[in-house]
């Protein structure tokens, strides 16, 4: 005796299809609103308009870090991340001038959009006060391409956006091994980053931002589902098969 029927055979085949065709987990964005910082970014001139060169916050034995201020701004996340909170900080290493990110107007033919030059990879960091390396809860590396300057003769601030790579931490599980860094900056005056001149500096501090970092998919319990109903279409089809020829 057969214990599937003509029915249940359907049924069953239905059913097995209806698992292969679960789409994977729909993904999620984690996001990291960053608060702001009162530590300056430092513009000088070099004497040509189109050229500036930057300084990264406060610079002292080697190192530049660009940190997130005041023990009530703090970072939040969402979905995987949600209930953590955090500071974040941006640093970098320089040799001789601390003034080591250069600038070059022009990026994309806007005149207002600058090209960073950078020497080494900006480290991000998001954790808990004074955290460092794996007892943050995630690290990465920043690589800019450009920063806009927008509100010549008004308020001006300028728009930073990198791409981001998750390098550890202790919630690096929870995200993939990319994302995006946007932050904006408020600058001191309305003075245009072409209008500094030889060794004179602007100044900006920063403002918010966001981090974005995807979940990592596709999720494995799904992956299982669709092999098995794979097999067990694989199987009744077969019975089936064995059925009719006898």
């Amino acid at each position: 005796m057969h214990v599937f029927g003509k029915r249940t055979y359907a049924g069953a085949i239905a059913a097995a299809i209806l698992m292969i065709g679960l789409p994977l987990a729909a993904r999620a964005d984690n996001v990291l609103v960053l608060g702001y910082t009162n530590q300056p970014l430092t513009f000088r001139g070099t004497g040509n308009p189109n050229v500036d060169t930057l300084e990264l916050g406060s610079c002292s034995s080697g190192i530049c870090t660009w940190a997130e201020s005041g023990a009530g701004s703090i970072s939040t996340g969402s979905n995987q991340l949600a209930g953590y909170s955090g500071l974040w900080s941006l640093s970098t290493s320089y040799t001789g001038s601390p003034f080591n990110l250069t600038l070059t107007s022009g990026f994309g033919g806007n005149s207002n959009d600058w090209a960073i030059s950078q020497p080494n990879p900006l480290t991000f960091s998001w954790g808990t006060a004074g955290c460092s390396g794996t007892n943050c809860y995630l690290t990465g590396t920043l690589e800019l391409s450009d920063i806009l300057q927008l509100g010549q003769g008004g308020v001006s601030n300028l728009g930073l956006d990198a791409d981001l790579t998750i390098t550890g931490g202790t919630l690096a599980s929870l995200v993939g091994p990319t994302g995006s860094y946007d932050y904006t900056v408020d600058f001191s005056s309305s003075k245009s980053l072409h209008q500094i001149t030889d060794e004179r500096t602007l100044t900006a501090t920063g403002s918010s931002g966001e981090v974005w970092a995807s979940t990592p998919e596709p999720n494995s319990l799904v992956l299982l589902a669709s092999g098995i109903g794979a097999l067990l279409v694989g199987s009744l089809m077969r019975r089936r098969q064995a059925e009719s020829a006898s």
